[in-house]
């Protein structure tokens, strides 16, 4: 019962900390200095909050909520605030904030690659614990069953560290000289050295790793693709920020996408939305219309294009491109609102008012902000919905970070050469020789197992208490002794083990399944303590959400109950034994 609630209480922490890692991002929609106002007045408004002056914070979380619309940073304050005096309007405030956080390209992004770096790295550091598991388990049976199978001219100890020293040499050769892939070849090694002595439940968890190492590259591919939505020349991520950062800053990244790529349709988008800020719309046309090659049917391109028609005075092309754009986006209401503004400009007023009824009606807030603005009204253009920023994303053509690492680290000769020396080490330990246990304590001993037994087998201590016992209750007492001080030994290696390793205790008392699973916790929620909460960081910005203030109690908290479960699962484990 204890573990299923640790299990549901790490799982919720867990997903806490994934929504919660984007928040420290700011994205404003108004172009030049909103984030920079948002975040002072985000600053600010956390300091009178810690001086305990509730109304100014308030007012404060309330004017960076109006400069940053779609930030959830403010809202998440708000809930802060609200939640002493009114529990709803926290709920509330914090549910919007969720709302604003899952729906933006820039947070989603920042979400699911530290999500997925994350998860990587845990289940990476899951199956090569468990494998190191089953490897130093049988390790000792396999070195009996190596000494008993050689002849004894090679069983001096000179020639062991020879041969030791050379393969460990040849490892470290190939392997780059790294921690990680001495691991490797050593645990692949090991692999085929213990697998005729491993049991089935072991060999699915030795299956596991060559599975992993297999699919690695594969996974990391697809992993570079989602992180390269960070990168900071990653076209996808400037397509989400257009808008949000000034616009040398924006030209210059372009500049260097540009620079460094063939021809990408996202910076001409990008492109197209500077020139309708800073009304060259001739120009904004023909960017546009390039960006419109990549995806036809897409109503940000259509609207922007309408934008663009409306401010060259064209209007009867651009209410054909709103009417387009309205056909492939219905439910876009700045699309309704830019639409209502080109028809009054024509004199249809009836046919706008439906229009500007339809905007308010599909997001309120929107309409009103942009109906009472000061001055003559303006057409906005929108920026490339979520769901293409990550269509593209994950386009082979836009995967701007690429990290070429194989947990190998020898290239193809040095994995020819661990293939054929698996192989080679399979068939010997095939024909190698299989050790007996002690009769006693079950300990393998270092002699040949036989069908027809002609005497028993003895460990070198159970015989020395054999040979020196003067009567039969005198050797049963020791033999007991040597028992009982046995299991003691073996919990104490449990519960060391398993504070070391997570989930070996669970492991060695035959729960696996729990065991790894665990471990996979364990090792996920290490992770985020040891890097502060998020590993991808989020955009600077002055208000920020250190995770790191309460990531690290919590892994605290959920390994020390883990260290008490697992210390009572390897001590009840030995008993039962």
């Amino acid at each position: 019962m204890l573990s299923k609630l640790l299990l549901v209480f790490s799982m919720i922490a867990l997903l806490s900390v994934g929504i919660c890692s984007a928040q420290g991002a700011v994205p404003p929609q108004e172009p030049e200095s909103s984030m920079l106002l948002s975040s002072i007045h985000m600053w600010k408004g956390e300091r009178l909050l810690r001086a305990g002056d509730m109304e100014e914070a308030t007012a404060h979380f309330l004017m960076a909520s109006r400069y940053l619309r779609a930030s959830p940073e403010p809202h998440f304050a708000l809930a802060g605030v609200y939640v002493r005096s009114s529990f709803m309007d926290a709920f509330l405030e914090f549910a919007t904030g969720v709302k604003l956080l899952l729906s933006d390209f820039l947070y989603q992004s920042l979400l699911v690659s530290n999500l997925v770096i994350i998860l990587l790295m845990a289940i990476g550091l899951t199956i090569y614990a468990g494998a190191a598991i089953v490897v130093a388990k049988h390790a000792r049976t396999v070195w009996h069953s190596v000494m008993i199978t050689l002849s004894s001219s090679l069983r001096g100890w000179y020639l062991k560290a020879i041969v030791i020293g050379c393969i460990f040499s040849f490892f470290v050769i190939l392997s780059g000289r790294s921690l990680i892939g001495v691991a490797t070849w050593t645990l692949v090694v090991g692999i085929a050295l213990c697998w005729r002595f491993a049991s089935s439940g072991e060999r699915r968890v030795l299956v596991g790793l060559i599975v992993f190492l297999a699919l690695f590259g594969f996974l990391l591919d697809a992993a570079t693709r989602v992180l390269s939505t960070q990168h900071p020349d990653s076209p996808v991520r400037l397509a989400a920020l257009v808008g949000r950062i000034d616009d040398q800053t924006l030209e210059d990244s372009i500049d260097n996408v540009e620079a460094s790529s063939r021809f990408d349709p996202i910076s001409e988008f990008m492109r197209g939305l500077l020139a309708l800020k800073n009304e060259r719309y001739g120009q904004a046309v023909e960017r546009f219309n390039i960006a419109s090659k990549f995806t036809p049917h897409n109503p940000a391109i259509l609207n922007n294009l309408g934008v663009a028609f409306h401010g060259l005075e064209q209007h009867d092309q651009a209410v054909a491109k709103f009417r387009q754009a309205l056909r492939f986006g219905p439910r876009e209401a700045l699309i309704h609102y830019n639409y209502a503004q080109t028809l009054n400009g024509l004199l249809q007023y009836d046919l706008a008012q439906e229009e500007l009824a339809k905007a308010s009606t599909l997001d309120f807030d929107l309409t009103r902000s942009l109906v009472i603005q000061k001055g003559a009204p303006k057409l906005v253009p929108m920026n490339l919905q979520t769901r293409i920023l990550w269509r593209l994303a994950l386009d082979q053509d836009n995967k701007t970070a690429t990290i070429s690492y194989n947990p190998l680290e020898s290239g193809p000769a040095g994995i020819a050469v661990l293939i054929a020396l698996t192989a080679s080490l399979l068939v010997l330990m095939r024909r190698a020789k299989v050790p007996a246990r002690c009769d006693v304590c079950c300990t393998t001993v270092q002699s040949q197992i036989a069908r027809r037994r002609r005497k028993e087998n003895l460990c070198p201590a159970c015989h020395r208490i054999k040979e020196t016992g003067t009567t039969n209750e005198s050797v049963e007492k020791g033999l007991e002794r040597r028992l009982r001080t046995k299991n003691i030994h073996e919990a104490i290696k449990r519960i060391i083990l398993g504070l070391v390793v997570p989930g070996s205790a669970h492991y060695l008392s035959g729960k696996r399944s729990r065991g790894l699973a665990l471990a996979f916790l364990i090792f996920t929620f290490l992770i985020i303590a040891a890097g502060g909460g998020t590993i991808i960081k989020p955009i600077p910005s002055l208000g920020t959400h250190p995770l790191s203030g309460w990531s690290l109690p919590v892994f605290v908290v959920i390994y020390a109950l883990y260290c008490w479960r697992s210390s009572v699962i390897a001590i009840r484990s030995v008993q039962e034994t």
